[in-house]
């Protein structure tokens, strides 16, 4: 190969190799600037949610009669879905900061902060009272129905383990029927309980926690 030749290729690998770097570098910097904007949109589209939320809940004061406030806690998301399907009502998820800062009650209306909540609005409360749903029952909540572990060959290892240590199984077939839960009578201990959450049998019958209801002319949202 020709000294010339050999120049010009070392010329166009280190071109290659510049162009390369400034590429690396141009793409750090799209990527800070990307940063940046997103770091300062933020707080904008935050506070937009926010005023889109107090706005929705004083429409919603004006539209219905009475306000239930509803606790959030281990109520299934399918089950909060199906709340939402009950006529001539809505529903509105907000922060415990934005409830406080926004919402005034009457005199002689009291409400606990300490629970995270969902806000029903509604014309009639009698749906949401008697509203139930189902869960994986703790040791002596009462269950609903008659569950029966048929004697048979398992093959759920978690159910396995949790058998072999009663002694109910023989290798990997369980010795004779076990009753598991009893129609209107508590779920007995512990273990009976972890069995009915490896079958997925949601035995234990729960209702809605009402924290608060009164009427929404009893509610004011105040202006930010």
């Amino acid at each position: 190969m020709t000294e010339v030749k050999k120049e010009n290729m070392k010329n166009s690998v280190e071109a290659k190799e510049e162009e390369i770097g400034q590429e690396v570098v141009l793409e750090g910097k799209d990527d800070k600037t990307k940063k940046s904007k997103k770091s300062e949109t933020a707080p904008v589209k935050s506070k937009m949610t926010k005023a889109k939320t107090v706005q929705r809940a004083k429409e919603l004061l004006r539209q219905h009669k009475e306000l239930l406030v509803i606790e959030k806690e281990a109520l299934p998301a399918s089950e909060i879905n199906k709340c939402r399907e009950i006529a001539d009502s809505a529903i509105l998820c907000i922060k415990k900061a934005v409830f406080r800062k926004f919402f005034e009650f009457a005199k002689g209306v009291e409400f606990d902060y300490a629970r995270n909540f969902l806000l029903c609005f509604c014309d009639d409360t009698e749906e949401f009272k008697k509203f139930s749903y189902r869960v994986y029952g703790e040791a002596g909540e009462e269950s609903c129905e008659r569950i029966v572990l048929e004697k048979q060959e398992l093959k759920n290892r978690a159910l396995i383990a949790l058998l072999k240590s009663e002694k109910l199984v023989d290798e990997f077939e369980l010795k004779e029927d076990l009753v598991v839960a009893e129609e209107g009578k508590p779920i007995e201990g512990e273990f009976k309980a972890k069995l009915l959450k490896e079958m997925k049998k949601k035995v234990t019958e729960r209702r809605l926690n009402v924290l608060l209801a009164c009427d929404t002319k009893d509610v004011r949202v105040k202006e930010e």
